[in-house]
């Protein structure tokens, strides 16, 4: 969820941080409808979306929901950790000059995939997800170690102790990192935590 949720395994607790109730959805919606996008909310319970196209496939199989379709004005009303507007490569330009231009208050946006724009609470970051979790279990996020790829990542790659970036990964989060491993389709996370928990132990 890009630290807009937390689910700490060890007490079977989930935490939603600054949750986006349904007007502040109505009202990004409303930015976007020259350009007509599709929109996706998700969670364990659900997965909403104004049509069904290749996005909202992926995404579906991604976190194994099912959508169902739906106007915003139609969406349940309770509070969403985030929004995904999907925006294919002839409107993505014209997609973020319309979010910067409008500014509706106390939100970001990001690409989370280069189809996606993400918009979130202003106070929620990976980062501030994994501070979080650090502060309940008595340590401290420089006691961390972080894998990304993308720009979004970019903030918590700096900020843990340890930040790997994928070789396949976005140019700004590779300069950042620590260290670059392997892509993920050779297992890089997998070799790099191998290579390192054997360097620990022989030390």
């Amino acid at each position: 969820m890009n630290g807009a949720q937390e689910h700490d395994m060890k007490f079977d607790r989930k935490h939603n941080f600054y949750p986006l109730d349904k007007k502040t959805l109505i009202d990004l919606g409303k930015i976007f409808e020259p350009l007509d996008l599709n929109y996706c909310l998700y969670d364990n319970d659900y997965q909403f979306a104004k049509r069904d196209d290749h996005a909202i496939q992926r995404i579906g199989k991604n976190n194994l929901s099912l959508a169902t379709f739906h106007n915003l004005e139609d969406i349940p009303d309770i509070l969403y950790s985030k929004i995904m507007f999907i925006a294919p490569p002839e409107k993505k330009n014209a997609a973020l000059a319309l979010f910067n231009q409008h500014k509706i208050p106390h939100v970001r946006g990001f690409f989370s995939d280069p189809d996606l724009i993400e918009i979130v609470d202003e106070n929620i970051s990976k980062s501030y997800a994994i501070e979080h979790f650090c502060h309940q279990h008595g340590f401290t996020i420089a006691n961390t170690m972080a894998f990304g790829d993308s720009t979004n990542d970019i903030e918590m790659l700096k900020d843990c102790g340890i930040g790997v970036c994928v070789s396949n990964g976005n140019p700004e989060a590779k300069a950042v990192a620590d260290y670059i491993t392997s892509s993920c389709d050779e297992d890089g996370v997998a070799h790099f935590l191998n290579d390192f928990l054997k360097l620990e132990l022989t030390r």
